[in-house]
């Protein structure tokens, strides 16, 4: 017969394997999380840094700045 011991050892085994392949799941959806979130944020940047440089008000300094002011510098280290 099975005895108390036995069957003890036996429920104590089946929960630490249990939580083990529990902990793998979270683990592995927890990297893919963080994945999603680097990939969000390198969009949001791209997009911010593309906002900038496509605004009106960009493009008109830009402009003023290049082409209707005279250079003022000797060098491009200088600019």
């Amino acid at each position: 017969m099975v005895d108390i011991q036995t069957v003890g050892v036996l429920i104590t085994a089946a929960s630490v394997t249990v939580a083990a392949i529990y902990y793998m799941f979270t683990l592995r959806i927890n990297q893919k999380n963080v994945k999603t979130t680097l990939e969000t944020r390198q969009a949001q940047l791209f997009m911010g840094i593309y906002d900038k440089f496509s605004s009106k008000e960009f493009s008109d300094d830009m402009n003023k700045l290049i082409f209707n002011e005279p250079p003022q510098y000797a060098s491009y280290e200088e600019f």
